[in-house]
């Protein structure tokens, strides 16, 4: 005991010295924003606070692609990039040449205004430096404990890699009921069974590189991947630190059990060195008590507790500190998050919202969307947000979100639109779009997609969403929250509940119970942030009746449901609380547990004020208790959707930013009122700013709220009075329903998906083409396609590049024609033909003149001559191997029509297209435009034309009158108004696809909808189906808009943005 006297001070103080900084150094004072600063740059917003998506780079890097790719980002809005080496990546990461290209990515984004950032691993998870740390430290592999169950007396030993032996008893369900250490055989009792916990380390993996991944408790590991990583663009870079690179982006590092995504059964992280820290900081032996962290045994509560507690700490000072700090006093920001958001569950990411504090801009990533879009709410999802944006709020920082990615190449504008204003309402203002891949080339097309990029037919208009985002960020990022209620998380409670080798019902409920609360109250409109107890440890204390967080002040504080523990610092902050005045709303009774151990003191604490502490037992309860307090800061003249989103933040002249979003799936339409002298409405499409409508009321201001499912309204309330807007007179004339002709704005496409295939000595016939390129890879000895979620380790793939000249194979694909098919612009779009032989019915395909088709690799060639009608035979050969090499679908581009045959498709004579699905007309694969013309009259006196969409589907559609960009229309309520003089005039709508019918997966059996992972494609019938078969989406102009002419007071402003 004599030594834990001794270093208990010492522990003490490099504790102290990990306390993260409330005003770290790479992030000066910013002057406080006034309006009139805030109206200059609404328009245009600065590059600090436009998107950055995640620029991956999975290619052999070129000069002119990264040119063409950052003009491109500038035209379509973006502030910057992020870059991003993914799987697919050719080019040495951290090489000479990955440096070289760096620096020329740097010098055109300075040239063009845009920022240039670091993403700092080799794809992900972060800290393995694509290899190099393990590589260089072997003992850096993370490392795991794992119950071995069941096993014999004869078991036991003294083996010194076991960290324990227990013998342990069951039930007659086989729930273990008592454990207790053993040393020897003879310790075990009849009726018994042994456990051993073994220690393990993790093995090589391809997506680390052939690495384990690496332990980031482990206090050797960081600092190596600050030398091979963060210290190598420093001295490539570092002059730029601060001015054109600003940012570092760390993406989901975990404490893992087994390899990145290989997570062993019944692990847990740990390590010798976990084992001393342990006995260091808590007094006793983990080893002996190791069972309770897997069974309820012993005093499991407190063993949890100090195991979790350690492993954030190690994690902590292991880790996060060292990088925030790296990075500070580099002047650069640190931002990311961490691997998946499985609060309260603590197994690879314990107490991470305490983490955000050791970040610049703290971040989190949310992808996908699905449950936002199929039913307009998320709530566990929400409370993550929440989580990020708390901690921002509380140290004066922005918040970050990798969003959108896992989308599927079939996400559209709405989905857009609608995820990306649910994040912003609810606190993120740094927005980083997931992905935009360099190429699709061979397995890169399936690497959860979609693709912010030129493959992708919107990407020409994705700057309406872009300025957006970019207006609301640049607002609420230079404009401060004031929310007045704080719920404390119950974090620790978790720690509690973490049986690792039995369910867990109490931390599913946990989850549930918090999100139903989180959602709750953001659906009722309710300002209110989330209280880490980390965060009230290192920041709190309490003014006068304030309770201060940071940077954030708080009036009331509500503990959740299912809060059985606290950490014994987070007491005294609440008696200061409560002997200052604070009142507590609580809907847990008061917790039995400090540090995992029982304790009476909450009770007492409850007791000595329960004048102050109040239970309620319901969300309208506490809702009630709360709008008692605290007057709504937003009230509606009826009742509205949990799907409203409302945040409100302040100016210091006492001016305030609203925004409202629906996130819903259906209309709303009320009348709002706040507090206000007058209103301005900020338009975030266009850019305008004009006086808002409204109606004094009784001091306050009211106004309409018309929000179409995924709309938002975003206002100015001002504290001097003015003037209300008057409602914009209109008339509307009904014009004649006029003749729609229909036209595709490029060729139609066929994707051959099934091959024959040779390699040496075996054959197969009418395969998938995902089959046939693993079937490759293997023969010609890798364990999988070296390109396909898999990370080369500097040259690691490309020095195996020596295969013998009669190596290789030959793949040969078929497809018909129909007679009287016009096929004088037929062509035939392959990846990197340049690396084969190609044959079309025995004679050379010439790619000499191909034409880039889509992605600069895939190139498409004319075979006119070379075709016939009947059964034609591509024949791909490849000798000898090279493992550049990427066996792929194979696509024919003309005029002609796909329709369905007993195996795939065939190609018939094309008919002009009119309204209706795109597939169903031939045009299963396509995945261009559809323009829609139709001759208009404008009446005398209107001067203007309304253009509402009714059934349609597509990703956003553009209207142009008389050839010129009108509106862009990009989610509801798919409509526009545009300028329009008397006379006759030509109107046309274009409606925008997405490469889904292209790339697929046309096989998942689970029909998979703006949802895309790898292993989505690689289920598919052994040989080819019916075409009708294919999983192929509907797109088209269903049914004709409504066309209506307008007599407005005010013309509209012309604008080829979004005008709704």
């Amino acid at each position: 005991m004599r030594y834990l006297l001794i270093a208990l001070p010492l522990l003490a103080a490099f504790a102290q010295a990990q306390q993260p900084t409330l005003h770290p150094k790479a992030l000066p004072p910013r002057p406080p924003a006034t309006l009139q600063e805030l109206r200059q740059h609404f328009t245009d917003p600065p590059a600090d606070f436009r998107p950055m998506p995640l620029w991956v780079w999975n290619d052999e890097m070129s000069e002119p692609r990264i040119r063409q790719m950052l003009a491109d980002y500038k035209k379509q809005g973006f502030g910057g990039v992020f870059i991003h080496p993914r799987p697919g990546l050719i080019t040495e990461y951290l090489g000479t040449d990955w440096f070289r290209l760096w620096r020329f990515a740097l010098e055109e984004g300075k040239r063009l205004g845009l920022l240039v950032n670091i993403y700092d691993e080799n794809s992900y998870p972060s800290g393995f430096a694509g290899g190099h740390v393990p590589a260089e430290a072997p003992d850096t592999a993370s490392q795991f404990v794992v119950a071995e169950v069941d096993q014999p007396a004869s078991t036991v030993s003294s083996n010194p890699l076991v960290v324990a032996f227990f013998a342990v008893k069951k039930d007659a369900a086989g729930a273990v009921t008592s454990a207790h250490r053993v040393s020897a055989k003879q310790d075990v009792e009849p009726g018994e069974s042994v456990v051993a916990f073994r220690l393990r380390r993790a093995s090589g993996n391809p997506w680390t590189g052939e690495f384990p991944y690496v332990d980031l408790t482990n206090p050797r590991t960081t600092p190596l991947f600050l030398k091979t990583t963060y210290e190598a663009y420093k001295r490539e870079i570092g002059s730029e630190f601060g001015k054109s690179v600003k940012w570092s982006f760390t993406d989901e590092p975990l404490l893992a059990t087994g390899g990145a995504y290989d997570n062993a059964k019944n692990a847990l992280p740990l390590s010798f060195n976990t084992l001393s820290q342990f006995r260091l900081r808590n007094g006793y032996d983990l080893a002996d008590h190791i069972a309770s962290l897997y069974w309820d045994t012993g005093e499991f509560q407190k063993v949890r507790f100090d195991y979790w507690q350690t492993l954030h700490d190690l994690w902590k000072e292991n880790f996060m500190a060292p990088m925030f700090e790296w990075c500070d006093r580099n002047n650069l920001q640190f931002t990311g998050h961490w691997m998946e958001h499985e609060w309260p569950a603590p197994w690879i990411t314990p107490a991470d919202a305490s983490l955000y504090a050791f970040e610049h801009v703290p971040g989190i990533d949310m992808l996908e969307g699905t449950n936002l879009r199929l039913t307009g709410e998320d709530p566990h999802m929400l409370f993550t947000i929440k989580q990020v944006a708390s901690v921002s709020h509380q140290l004066g920082r922005r918040a970050f979100c990798e969003a959108y990615g896992v989308a599927g190449w079939d996400s559209t504008f709405e989905h857009y639109k609608r995820f990306g204003d649910w994040l912003m309402v609810h606190g993120i203002n740094f927005m980083d779009q997931h992905l935009s891949f360099t190429t699709v080339r061979g397995a890169r097309k399936r690497d959860h997609p979609q693709s912010f990029s030129d493959v992708s037919a919107w990407f020409p208009y994705y700057r309406t969403h872009n300025d957006h985002l970019a207006r609301v960020s640049y607002l609420n990022s230079l404009t401060t929250p004031h929310n007045r209620a704080l719920l404390l998380e119950q974090t620790t409670s978790g720690f509690l509940y973490a049986r690792r080798a039995a369910p867990t019902p109490e931390l599913n409920r946990m989850r549930e119970n918090n999100a139903a609360l989180n959602q709750y109250l953001a659906g009722h409109q309710v300002d209110y942030d989330l209280g880490d107890e980390y965060m009230l440890e290192w920041f709190a204390k309490v003014a006068g009746r304030k309770l201060t967080v940071g940077q954030a002040s708080y009036d009331l504080l509500i503990l959740p449901p299912d809060l059985a523990n606290l950490r014994k610092q987070t007491l005294p902050v609440l008696e200061q609380w409560l002997a200052a005045g604070g009142e507590i709303l609580a809907l847990s009774p008061a917790p039995a547990f400090v540090d995992g151990r029982p304790s009476a003191a909450p009770q007492a604490l409850k007791t000595r004020y329960q004048a102050q502490w109040h239970d309620v037992d319901s969300h309208p309860a506490l809702l009630a208790e709360l709008q008692r307090r605290l007057a709504p800061r937003i009230t509606f003249s009826s009742s509205v959707p949990a799907s409203i989103g409302f945040s409100e933040r302040f100016l210091p002249n006492g001016d305030r930013v609203l925004f409202l979003t629906n996130s819903g799936l259906a209309a709303v339409k009320t009348s709002a009122t706040v507090n206000a002298g007058s209103l301005e409405t900020w338009d975030t499409a266009t850019g305008r700013i004009v006086p808002a409508q409204w109606t004094p009321a009784a001091g306050k201001a009211s106004f309409p709220v018309d929000l179409a499912p995924a709309a938002s309204m975003l206002l100015i309330a001002r504290e001097t009075a003015a003037k209300p807007a008057q409602a914009v007179a209109a008339t509307h004339t009904p014009l004649p329903e006029p003749a729609w002709q229909a036209k595709a704005d490029s060729a139609n496409v066929l994707a051959l998906d099934y091959c024959d295939l040779t390699v040496g000595a075996q054959s197969w016939e009418n395969i998938n083409t995902w089959r046939a390129n693993w079937l490759i890879w293997q023969h010609h000895g890798f364990e999988r396609p070296a390109w396909d979620n898999a990370v080369q380790y500097k040259r690691s793939v490309l020095d195996r590049n020596h295969f013998a000249a009669d190596s290789g194979f030959r793949a040969t694909y078929r497809f018909e024609i129909g007679p009287d098919v016009d096929t004088a612009a037929l062509r035939l779009a392959v990846e990197t033909p340049e690396l084969y032989r190609i044959t079309l019915n025995g004679k050379p395909v010439d790619f000499k003149s191909a034409q880039r088709w889509l992605d600069p690799h895939l190139l498409a060639a004319p075979i006119t001559a070379l075709v016939q009608p009947g059964v034609n035979f591509v024949q791909i050969t490849a000798k000898p191997f090279d493992v550049h090499m990427e066996l792929e679908n194979i696509y024919l581009t003309g005029q002609f029509a796909a329709v369905p045959a007993s195996q795939g498709f065939r190609l018939v004579p094309a008919k002009p297209l009119e309204l209706g699905s795109w597939a169903a007309q031939g045009y299963p694969f396509y995945s261009g435009s559809v323009v829609y013309t139709a001759g208009v009259d404008v009446p005398a006196g209107s001067n203007a034309l309304r253009i509402q969409l009714n059934e349609w589907k597509g990703s956003m559609a553009e209207i142009l009158l008389d050839g010129k960009p009108a509106a862009v229309l990009g989610w509801p309520p798919y409509a526009a108004s545009i300028p329009a003089a008397p006379g006759k005039h030509i109107l046309a709508l274009k409606v925008v696809s997405t490469p889904r019918n292209t790339f697929g997966p046309f096989h998942n059996p689970t029909k998979p909808r703006m949802r895309a992972w790898p292993a989505a494609w690689a289920d598919f019938p052994e040989h080819q189906p019916a075409g009708k078969a294919y999983d192929i989406l509907e797109y088209g102009l269903m049914t004709p808009p409504t066309v209506t002419a307008e007599t407005l007071a005010a013309a509209p402003v012309s604008t080829a943005g979004i005008r709704q």
